[in-house]
Parts: C-alpha cells; structure tokens; sequence
C-alpha cells in the first residue's frame, strides 16, 4: 500500500518470504521476513530424525530446513542379541538410529565341549546370544607321558587316534631326552637308566656303563669292591685268579643251565651285544646228561646286561639256537624286557621237546616254532597277545593227543579269546588254560574250537606243571 497520504494505492497480493523458527521441543512456526510485514503462522510439531552419539546415546533433530531444533541427548533403546559369523551385537530400536554395539565373538560357556559335526567341523550354542555356531575344527598334538593324539580340543574330534608314544632316546651326557618319533611335540628329560656289563675280554679291567634305552651313552668304569666279599657292586665281578667258567657252571632244581659262572658271574654260553640281544649260544656240549639231554635256560641278564632279544637268522645276521639239533628242553627265565618270539627263533631245532616261556612276551611270530619235529610241549605266558598262525609250522607232534603233547596259556580263557592270530594247523591241538578249561581244536579245521569244563584227559603231572 502506498502511505502516501489519500493516494490509497494497493498492490495485489503475493507469497510470504517465509523463514522457520524454533519453539524448543514443542515445535516451530514460520515468519515472514519482509520487513513490516509481521505475519507468523501457528506452531506445528516438529519433523524429527534420530541422529546416534556413539554408545553414550542419540538425539533428534527437526529436518525442516531452518528450523534447526536438536532435542537433549537420551540413552539408547537397543534390542535383543542379534548374530552373523562374526560374532553377536545389539541395535538401537529408536526410530531412525543406526547405531549398532561392537561386534563381540561368540563364546561356549566354560567347561562346555563343542559337538563333534563331521571331518572339517563342530558346532556350539553360543553361551551370550544362543546362536548355533560352525567352525572349523582347530586339531594340533596333544599329549601324556604316555601317549598321543591329532584332534581338536574344542570338540574332542580325532584326527589321529590316541596312540602309544613311539620313544626316541637321545644321549645328553649325564641325562637323556626322551621324544616321540610322530613329532607329537612330547620331550622330556630323564635320568640314564643304567646297566653294568664285565667287558668279556678283560673282565679284570672293569665293566662297560651304559643305558636300557640304548639312548647311546656308554663309559667304562673301574670295579668297586664294595659288594659281598669284595664283589663289585655295580657288576658283581671278584677277582678269583684264573679259572674255566664252564667247569664252574650249577644246574638248577630241574637239571636247566643259565651259562653262569659260580666263580666270577661270567656267563660262559651266552654273549650278548650292548643293546640287549644275545648273538651267541657256546661251549654247551660238556652241559649234556648221559641219556643226551640238554637243558638251557635264557636268563634275564647275561654279564649284567638285560635281555632283550634273541637273534634268530636273516634279519639279525646271525642265529643263536635256530638249527640247533642238541637241546632238548628251553626255558626262557622270567624277563620284562624280553617281548617278542621272532621268526626263526627255534626253527628247525631238530631235538627240541619243550619249551618254557616266562618272559613278558606279547607276541610268537610265525615261524618261531618251526619245522621243530619232536616238540611236545609248550608254556605261554599271560601276557601273550599275539600268536601266529603258522607259528608251530610242520611241528607235527605239537598237538598229538599223548599224554604230554599240550600247549599251555598261563592266561584265562578270556584272554585267549582276545589273542590275535592263535594256531592253524591240520592237527589237533588241546590247549589248557589257567582256570582248568582244556580247549581242543579238532584235525577238521571246519570243526573249530571245542569248549569243556572236563579235565579227565589231562595228567596230574601236567596239571602240576
């Protein structure tokens, strides 16, 4: 309008310039900012976006442009867990605030075993969020003194099965180290287990100090007279002036040698080498009894090193008894070191009646007892585990039905059944186990074995034996 007075012009009418104001958190209205014009519309609320603060909360803030309004901060409304493969978090549920908590991984509860899936994985319920978790397995070595394993300790799954620990013995001077041959990552560090030999050329001079486990450590050492009569305590050698060892040989209570001389403890029909097997059966002949028998018994140390092993032909390079046609009867004495019967081991000894075992063998190779015409009579001791099936190969006479053609097993009837292998042969066998029960295997192999609670077939003599 013109203010002209009595002009009483008027121009049309057009738009306000409009310009929006805060009112705080009730809202905001427009004004015109024409000058003069002073127009200003009603409140109306605001148009509000939540913006997120970080972890400490969000606010709102009004999105009409210019009005600039931007509420206090408030805590954030967050949900329940949610999950993905990398682990679990929490969102805001405030309208349009994006925050999210940091991703936390997931977590079994203590104590807790995940479950073994298949060869590659396991799974879990996560112990926060309850999320079905699959990972892969995480299998590394695990170990005892004893034994090992390839698994994962998350589930327990097994790669490789637990297996015995396959000793490795190396010689550290004054100690050893004792590691597992699969790389397990066992290792120790042990003491020597020591043993003392008389050096059979010069007994005089002192004995040869070396360790069971053949970890390589050896030294000679001067005899002590600290023992009986002035024996050394470490060998038991006297010095008793010169003498034949054979001369000086005892039969024990059943007319058996063990090649031991009563004078200085030399052994005069054995040698052995320094890991423990015996090379050598010698100088036996004056041993034999007028009817012709010869009686031997295989000690458990021969010159104070213990027996480990008998060589028996190809495989050692040379045999002890295998072909002998002179001994009549063997006892291997009492030995926990000695565990293995090989192949060959009393092949083709053509007079052999009876043998004996009382060492803690485990296992009769085949071929062990073989082509042995005469034998008659055989004793297993509980230990055995392991009987080949050709072992008594062309022994005929083993398991003829005469009064003292038996083998026996110093085990139970259990213990049989679980032995792997056990005889094969055309023949029949009786077999006479620890409780008494006579076990018979017939000379039609398609019969199998025959089970009876009876004894009446079986002499008092051999009951005894």
């Amino acid at each position: 309008e013109c203010n002209v007075e009595g002009c009483g012009y008027a121009s049309e009418k057009v738009s306000h310039t409009l310009t929006v104001k805060s009112d705080g958190e009730d809202g905001h209205h427009s004004e015109c900012n024409v000058e003069g014009c002073g127009y200003a519309s009603e409140k109306v609320s605001h148009t509000l976006t939540v913006k997120s603060d970080g972890e400490e909360g969000h606010h709102s803030e009004c999105n009409v442009e210019g009005c600039g309004y931007a509420s206090e901060k408030v805590g954030h409304e967050l949900s329940d867990w949610y999950a993905d493969d990398d682990g679990h978090y929490k969102k805001c549920e405030s309208g349009d605030c994006d925050y999210r908590t940091v991703s936390a991984p997931h977590s079994i509860a203590e104590g807790a075993k995940a479950t073994d899936v298949n060869n590659l994985m396991h799974q879990y319920d996560c112990e926060v969020c309850g999320a079905t978790v699959k990972e892969k397995h995480e299998s590394q070595w695990h170990y005892t003194d004893t034994e090992h394993y390839f698994g994962c300790e998350e589930c327990g799954h097994e790669t490789v099965h637990e297996t015995a620990h396959s000793f490795t013995y190396k010689n550290d001077g004054d100690t050893h180290t004792v590691s597992c041959s699969s790389n397990c990552g066992f290792a120790k560090t042990e003491s020597h287990a020591l043993q003392y030999s008389r050096l059979s050329d010069n007994p005089s001079q002192g004995h040869k100090v070396t360790c069971k486990t053949n970890c390589g450590y050896e030294v000679i050492e001067a005899h002590d007279q600290a023992g009986t009569d002035g024996e050394c305590s470490k060998c038991g050698y006297k010095d008793v002036g010169e003498h034949t060892c054979i001369d000086h040989l005892a039969a024990d209570a059943n007319g058996f040698y063990d090649g031991e001389c009563q004078i200085c403890h030399q052994n005069a029909i054995f040698e052995i080498d320094a890991s423990g097997k015996i090379t050598k059966f010698k100088d036996y002949n004056s041993l034999k009894t007028s009817a012709g028998e010869l009686k031997i018994k295989v000690p458990a140390k021969v010159n104070g090193t213990d027996v480990n092993d008998i060589a028996a032909g190809s495989s050692d390079g040379v045999q002890v008894f295998r072909s002998n046609s002179d001994i009549t009867d063997i006892v291997i004495a009492e030995n926990e070191n000695y565990k293995e019967l090989k192949n060959g081991t009393f092949k083709q000894c053509s007079n052999l009646k009876s043998l004996v075992i009382l060492a803690s063998i485990t296992k009769v190779s085949n071929g062990s007892l073989e082509q042995v015409p005469k034998l008659v009579y055989v004793v297993f001791p509980e230990s055995l585990t392991e009987l080949g099936g050709s072992a008594f190969g062309n022994s005929t006479r083993v398991g003829e039905m005469t009064s003292f053609s038996h083998i026996y097993f110093m085990g139970t009837s259990d213990a049989w059944a679980t032995i792997e292998g056990k005889v094969s042969t055309t023949a029949a066998v009786k077999i006479l186990l620890k409780e008494d029960i006579v076990l018979y295997f017939g000379a039609d192999p398609t019969s199998g074995w025959q089970w009876t609670d009876s004894t009446k077939d079986v002499p008092e003599a051999n009951k005894e034996a």
